[in-house]
């Protein structure tokens, strides 16, 4: 049965609202690392570590935010299958930049306090966990035709 356009556009809009305030949290908190007093202490690696997750979250801020400025921009939509399309593109790619960040600040916050084997041993884990949730078992329901 085929879903109306503007019913997918709407269930669009409304994913956006779960995984916005995921890169707005761990946006705001990275943003507040540098001017904590032991930053100045971790090591000049993890540094690269910290700007890489900053620059992840930041990135998948903004990919997960377009669509719904865009959507807010081009009124009336006129071709709302060809903007549903582009916006999924979008929202994809911010899930992997956020998903990446996610990862990189796992792996930057446990070497912090553990260690670096445990902070890249939770940063795979976390990895799996993604992949598995987000890419895997979605792909396996819709071959197995179960949803």
């Amino acid at each position: 049965m085929q879903r109306p356009a503007r019913r997918d556009l709407t269930d669009l809009l409304g994913e956006l609202r779960v995984l916005l305030p995921t890169a707005q949290l761990l946006s705001a908190f990275l943003i507040t690392v540098p001017f904590t007093p032991g930053f100045g202490a971790i090591a000049y690696t993890e540094k690269w570590v910290f700007l890489a997750t900053f620059v992840l979250a930041v990135v998948s801020l903004i990919l997960l935010s377009a669509p719904a400025v865009q959507h807010r921009l081009i009124r009336p939509l006129l071709d709302r299958p060809r903007f549903k399309s582009f916006a999924s593109r979008q929202i994809l790619a911010g899930a992997v930049t956020l998903a990446s960040a996610l990862v990189s600040g796992t792996q930057l916050v446990l070497s912090t306090i553990f260690g670096h084997v445990v902070g890249s041993l939770a940063a795979a884990l976390v990895a799996l966990v993604i992949f598995t949730l987000w890419w895997w078992l979605p792909r396996r329901w819709m071959q197995a035709g179960k949803l």
